[in-house]
């Protein structure tokens, strides 16, 4: 009678694996979500690129042991964080590949996607863009920082501190939003500065370092992305130059810490441990500390879109309305317009390695 029972459990056990199985919709059946993803794999800006290449990759391992109604293909694409290159891999996704989003980097990259999204009438997601008007186009939405709120965190910390500050920035959108609001705070909290700018395309910056020192500032604040952080630095360690650094986010974007060692900075949310360990095992034991998770979270907050909702437009309204989630970065909000965020920490560079401030 027992091996009756047993054999009656067995074959119920059977069915019931079988029957889930059946249930499982096959990959073939689901519809096929293309979602494009514009990175700078090779150039100047590669070893960002690359780390969130392998951050992509822990993500894509993640979907697949979910049970998804959707089947999720990503188109993976090199814009060598120029935007001519980006405007043609955006007319080849939107054309011939017929992505249903494209996530990208960074703000001079954003704004091309942006005007080119809004014409498709496809989703944009913009990852880390200094300018928070990159999601003002209509197709467009934007997981970053704050300009205010990362200006307010740097001048508090000065305050008291500094008295004479030098503002390094570059003659474009992403640096000068972020000085104005610097300038600002500085302005209310009774902080001299002096501004700074040279364009992209320099590689002589010693007039312009020369020119800062005279003033004798007590501290230095980049507002540089990489690899003009790096050929500033090199050239104003050059000139003997021994004055406190600080910044926005833009320091993180720097290949070589020891350029900036002692640097203090607000930056991008802090990562999941766990995520960011993973994205080092991916990347040959090395990671790019510019803003980690972002790329984690804004493919899975589109995968959720897309999952919750029957269309494209639905997708998009779903995004629109979303209020924030909670993600590998901590808890993120929706700014209105598009925009979401997450609370800014501020760190510094010590034994080259960056480490967070603890208020």
């Amino acid at each position: 009678m027992k091996k009756v029972i047993w054999l009656g459990l067995i074959l119920i056990a059977v069915w019931a694996v079988s029957l889930k199985y059946d249930m499982k919709k096959p990959d073939a059946d689901k519809k096929v979500i293309k979602i494009g993803v514009v990175l700078p794999l090779t150039g100047d800006a590669a070893h960002a690129g690359q780390s969130m290449l392998s951050e992509f990759e822990v993500l894509k391992e993640d979907v697949a042991q979910r049970d998804l109604k959707n089947k999720y293909e990503f188109i993976i694409e090199d814009n060598v964080y120029d935007t001519k290159v980006t405007a043609n891999i955006n007319s080849k996704l939107l054309g011939y590949d017929k992505v249903n989003a494209i996530i990208d980097l960074g703000s001079r990259i954003g704004y091309v996607t942006s005007t080119m999204v809004s014409k498709a009438e496809v989703i944009h997601f913009s990852a880390c863009s200094g300018d928070a008007r990159v999601s003002e186009g209509k197709y467009t939405f934007a997981y970053t920082l704050l300009p205010e709120e990362q200006a307010e965190l740097v001048a508090n910390y000065a305050e008291g501190k500094y008295d004479n500050v030098a503002i390094v920035g570059l003659n474009e959108a992403s640096s000068e939003v972020i000085i104005k609001e610097l300038k600002k705070e500085f302005d209310e909290k009774g902080i001299k500065y002096k501004e700074y700018y040279f364009n992209r395309s320099d590689r002589n910056i010693r007039d312009l370092i020369e020119k800062s020192r005279q003033e004798n500032p007590d501290l230095y604040i980049l507002t540089l992305f990489s690899p003009s952080i790096e050929i500033f630095m090199k050239q104003f360690i050059e000139a003997g130059v021994k004055v406190q650094l600080a910044s926005t986010h833009f320091l993180s974007t720097i290949s070589d810490y020891g350029l900036i060692e002692g640097a203090w900075f607000s930056d991008y949310a802090d990562a999941d441990e766990g995520l960011r360990k993973r994205i080092v095992d991916k990347n040959n034991g090395e990671i790019s500390e510019m803003c980690v998770g972002y790329i984690y979270d804004i493919a899975h907050t589109l995968i959720g879109a897309f999952e919750k909702t029957e269309s494209d437009e639905k997708a998009f309204e779903y995004l629109r309305n979303l209020q924030g989630w909670e993600g590998v970065t901590g808890k993120v909000e929706n700014k209105g317009n598009g925009l979401f965020s997450a609370k800014p920490s501020l760190k510094k560079i010590e034994n080259g390695k960056m480490k967070v401030i603890e208020e």
